[in-house]
């Protein structure tokens, strides 16, 4: 039995703690981190609200869901005999920032990369022939609960949900983005739109339109090559469409926590806990998808492409913005 901890008690701490009941072989222990910050959700499912020492000194393995802020200062005191760590999206407010104990390995939440029907299309996208079009859509209401839309998120929409689908798209561009050019619509610093260009190692380019707007979540990957195309949503549940061809329609009937990919996520996090295998995805990668929204603010604020990795480590996007 894999023991389990998370500490946070919001709505990404609720899904992590869903999926626990979902996956054979968990165990959760406690939830929380600070007093009094989990209370409705550890008597949901029956754990102490726990103060992070007790939560680390229970654990195998352990979630990080709080705000990116304050994810350093739970890093900096994980030890065993935790064995592995996932952090949610996003990993902290500034690439500098986003470093990870030495002795514990750290895998990067991106719960839709697991997600078995956005795995079917990422197996059918790579079979293309070099897709030319590569285009990420999101819409959905502003978050309205604890430190989002605030500098200690570091961001607005291209935090999140951005950290969350970019994951998604770059996996389907199969090449790294060297650049990065963007239009943002901003309030002090926090993007309620972002349009960008990445421009990927081999030449292509890749797009992403994300944005807070009303109405439901939603998100869609498209791409396409000469010789057909492949429409992916992400968003309320994952669905596949392959050349015009339904072929992995959403199941309304489906537990939502294995249709966005948290159970199979949780799952591959016990499997690491108990040495069956290696990290994935590796926390580097979510180093790099905040590369990219880093770049992307840095570039808004200039009004010209800016090179992923040549920004100011220490500078959240929300600060770079409001250099505009």
């Amino acid at each position: 039995m894999t023991r389990l901890s998370i500490v946070g008690g919001g709505p990404a701490a609720t899904l992590h703690a869903e999926a626990s009941a979902a996956v054979a072989g968990v165990e959760l222990v406690g939830v929380g981190g600070r007093p009094g910050s989990a209370g409705p959700l550890a008597d949901a499912f029956g754990v102490d609200d726990a103060p992070l020492d007790v939560l680390i000194s229970r654990a195998d393995a352990i979630v990080v869901a709080v705000p990116p802020d304050a994810v350093p200062g739970v890093l900096a005191r994980v030890r065993p005999p935790v064995r592995v760590v996932l952090v949610e999206s996003p990993v902290a407010t500034a690439v500098g920032a986003a470093s990870g104990p030495n002795d514990v390995p750290v895998m990067a939440g991106a719960n839709l990369l697991h997600a078995p029907t956005v795995r079917r299309a990422l197996r059918s996208i790579a079979t293309m022939t070099t897709p030319h079009h590569l285009g990420l859509h999101s819409r959905g209401p502003a978050p309205d609960w604890g430190a989002h839309a605030t500098d200690r998120f570091g961001g607005g929409a291209m935090m999140d949900p951005g950290a969350r689908l970019l994951p998604v798209l770059l996996a389907a561009a199969g090449a790294p983005v060297e650049e990065v050019a963007a239009q943002v619509s901003h309030h002090r610093g926090i993007d309620q739109r972002a349009a960008l260009q990445l421009t990927l190692a081999d030449g292509r380019r890749a797009t992403a339109d994300i944005a807070w707007a009303d109405g439901p979540a939603e998100a869609r990957l498209e791409v396409a090559d000469a010789n057909g195309a492949v429409l992916l949503d992400l968003l309320p549940q994952p669905g596949l469409e392959i050349d015009g061809r339904a072929v992995g329609p959403p199941d309304p009937h489906e537990n939502p926590v294995v249709a966005l990919g948290f159970a199979d996520q949780l799952r591959r996090l016990a499997a690491v806990a108990r040495g069956d295998t290696e990290p994935w995805i590796d926390h580097r990668v979510g180093v790099g998808v905040l590369s990219v929204v880093t770049a992307a603010a840095a570039a808004a604020a200039v009004d010209r492409g800016v090179a992923v990795g040549r920004v100011d480590p220490t500078r959240s996007p929300a600060a770079l913005l409001r250099t505009a």
